[in-house]
C-alpha cells in the first residue's frame, strides 16, 4: 500500500516534468524516492505523513524543473525552448522574458544574414530591396549592410545571453525557495 501511495505520488511530481530530458526526470524521481524511504526508514513515519510533508506534487515538480533548468550552463536553441515551455506553464513574467531572450537571440543571426543578403546582392548586382536597415534617419547604403549589421548582431547576442543569465538566476531563487518550503 505504501509503495501504491508512493508511486502515485512520483508520478503526480513526473507530469510536472514534462520539460526535461528523460535521465533528468529519472534523476529528480530517484531523488524524491530516496528521500522517501529514507525519511521511513531512519525516522519511521507514515507514508502519508512523509507526502503531506513533501507538499502538494505539482509544485515540488515544478521545482525541481525549476532548478534543473536553472542549472543548465548551455546557451543554445534547446535549452531556450526548454525555458519557454517551462515558464509558459508556470508564469507569465517569466515567459515574457524568455520570449524577449529567445527573440534577440535569433535577431543576432537574422542580423547577420540580412546583412550579408544585401551587400552580397549589391556586390552582384541585385537589389535587395526586401532587406533594410535604417537607423534613425539613415538608411545604410547597400555596400555597408554587413559591416554594420556585425555591432548589431553581436550586441543582440550579447543581450539576449545577459538576459538569459537573470532569468535563470530568478529561475533557480524561485525553485529554491518553493523547495524549501515543500523539503
Amino acid at each position: 500500500m505504501d509503495d501504491q501511495k508512493m508511486n502515485e505520488y512520483l508520478e503526480a511530481v513526473n507530469q510536472n516534468l514534462k520539460h526535461l530530458t528523460l535521465s533528468e526526470k529519472e534523476e529528480i524521481i530517484n531523488e524524491i524516492k530516496s528521500h522517501i524511504k529514507e525519511t521511513q526508514m531512519k525516522q519511521g513515519i507514515e507514508m502519508d505523513m512523509i507526502l503531506q510533508q513533501l507538499g502538494d506534487p505539482s509544485e515540488l515538480g515544478k521545482a525541481f524543473a525549476g532548478q534543473t533548468i536553472a542549472n543548465t550552463t548551455s546557451f543554445n536553441i534547446r535549452s531556450l525552448s526548454q525555458t519557454i515551455s517551462f515558464y509558459g506553464a508556470t508564469s507569465f513574467g517569466g515567459l515574457f522574458l524568455s520570449v524577449l531572450a529567445g527573440s534577440l537571440y535569433l535577431c543576432s543571426f537574422l542580423t547577420l544574414l540580412g546583412g550579408a543578403v544585401k551587400t552580397g546582392g549589391a556586390l552582384l548586382g541585385f537589389e535587395m530591396s526586401f532587406v533594410a536597415f535604417i537607423i534613425g534617419d539613415w538608411s545604410v547604403p547597400d555596400l555597408l549592410a554587413f559591416p554594420v549589421a556585425i555591432p548589431f548582431a553581436v550586441l543582440f547576442y550579447y543581450c539576449s545571453k545577459k538576459l538569459w543569465k537573470v532569468l535563470k538566476s530568478y529561475l533557480a531563487k524561485a525553485s529554491e525557495n518553493v523547495r524549501a518550503g515543500l523539503l
